[in-house]
């Protein structure tokens, strides 16, 4: 990847660790928390309207359940890696498992996004009151296998966001140790479709709840449990 503070490309490395295919679903999140915060009802689509920390409180409690070690700390939001639990994606690692995006033609067939305009704030008010998030799976996986890395609900990751956008580690950066905002990736149901070639990287404050942002699951793989050789991460 290339540092945008030097321009200079740098390698970094990434721990095994395995992803979920799709985001965390309000039925799976009503399981584990027996609370159902969305917006636009359905089991089986994404959750949403969830903070960063309901994010990590339902990693932990779903580690639990299942027999896991948790990896948060609930007070501090530190992560331990190192546990077999649930957890955030790094962003690092979300940007590896979303791999190479699918040309811009074939937005439609990977991506619920919005429209192309989305500076038009009378358009934007009507779009969200006839369109919404799509159930998961619903669209074409990307070549990885995961659905829905572009559009549908951004996606909290671990990091907060650093305004340098520096690398300052090769294995595993996590980003800056403390900020005032989290991370999002990936865009949402209303996010631009003019943006297909850019970033769709945001952030929000974590204890923050908006309609358009939910989180997609990770762990960590241990030695005895590795990926194919020459990859770094498989699917959940």
């Amino acid at each position: 990847v290339t540092d945008p503070t030097t321009g200079i490309a740098v390698s970094v490395r990434l721990s095994a660790f395995a992803v979920a295919r799709h985001e965390v679903t309000q039925g799976e999140y009503m399981r584990v928390t027996a609370v159902h915060p969305s917006v636009h009802k359905g089991d089986d689509l994404p959750v949403e309207n969830v903070s960063w920390w309901d994010a990590i409180r339902y990693c932990n409690l779903r580690s639990i359940a299942e027999k896991l070690e948790p990896c948060y700390d609930l007070v501090t939001g530190r992560c331990d890696r190192s546990k077999n639990g649930y957890r955030l994606l790094t962003n690092a690692e979300w940007t590896y498992a979303a791999g190479k995006r699918a040309p811009r033609q074939d937005a439609a067939k990977y991506a619920n996004l919005g429209p192309s305009d989305t500076k038009d704030t009378a358009l934007l008010i009507q779009y969200t009151k006839t369109h919404g998030t799509k159930p998961v799976g619903t669209l074409q996986p990307n070549e990885q296998g995961l659905y829905d890395t572009i559009g549908n609900v951004w996606e909290w990751v671990q990091n907060y966001q650093d305004p340098s956008e520096a690398i300052a580690a090769s294995v595993d950066p996590v980003g800056p140790d403390w900020g005032v905002a989290r991370m999002l990736r990936g865009g949402s149901y209303v996010s631009t479709t003019s943006s297909w070639g850019r970033d769709y990287s945001s952030s929000l404050e974590p204890d923050r709840r908006s309609p358009y942002t939910g989180f997609r699951v990770a762990r960590s793989l241990p030695a005895g449990d590795m990926p194919p050789p020459g990859e770094s991460w498989r699917l959940l």
